[in-house]
């Protein structure tokens, strides 16, 4: 992923990762239209989905001599803590500035299940995996992507909890992941439910005959 193409002076970046998986770029930025040189940061999510998604640059600087910019991270909880520092020269003096913020991770959805059903047609019978799951306790939810067995299966806005699985085989051994992602392209890490049941997971089988 290019994060900053083709500008003079975008180097001097630092990368800090934590715990939760969050990955956070702070670098040097030459904005031709104000001849500013400026510190930006971005982030993005280790693990998710769309490998290729990037907050949209935040600026924490600028001027005509900014640079050589630091930054550090660490996720306690829900909560994500950030703390970076660059230099500046006023025309004086030398001077160190930082800046620090928190916010949260966006958490992933909870009391997933999966039940299996069979419909008899006579000279076939389908089987099929209905997948739930509740809410990200998170706020701002864009919606949620569903993996099957470690792979992209669908994905679906935030008002869908539900999702079916056609034409699945009797009792196979499957596995389902759901992580939410908000309105920023942030994803939560995956909730992960299994059919048969894995051990403490809610797995329920039926079959309709109709």
């Amino acid at each position: 992923m290019d994060l900053v193409p083709f500008n003079l002076y975008a180097h001097a970046a630092d990368l800090a990762i934590d715990s939760r998986g969050e990955a956070y770029v702070a670098y040097m930025f030459h904005n031709a239209m104000s001849s500013s040189l400026e510190v930006h940061v971005t982030k993005t999510h280790i693990g998710a989905f769309d490998k290729s998604f990037w907050d949209e640059p935040k600026i924490l600087s600028t001027g005509t001599m900014n640079g050589y910019p630091q930054i550090a991270a660490s996720a306690s909880g829900a909560a994500i803590h950030t703390a970076a520092l660059w230099g500046n020269y006023n025309g004086m003096h030398r001077q160190v500035y930082a800046a620090t913020g928190t916010g949260n991770v966006v958490l992933p959805p909870v009391n997933l299940t999966v039940a299996q059903s069979s419909k008899n047609f006579g000279l076939f019978t389908e089987n099929y995996n209905t997948v739930s799951w509740e809410p990200s306790p998170s706020q701002a939810i864009s919606g949620y992507i569903v993996f099957r067995n470690g792979k992209f299966f669908t994905k679906v806005p935030a008002h869908v909890l539900t999702i079916v699985d056609q034409n699945t085989s009797r009792d196979k051994s499957v596995t389902y992941g759901i992580a939410a992602t908000d309105h920023e392209g942030a994803q939560s890490n995956i909730a992960l439910v299994s059919y048969p049941s894995m051990e403490g997971e809610d797995v329920k089988s039926s079959v309709d005959e109709k």
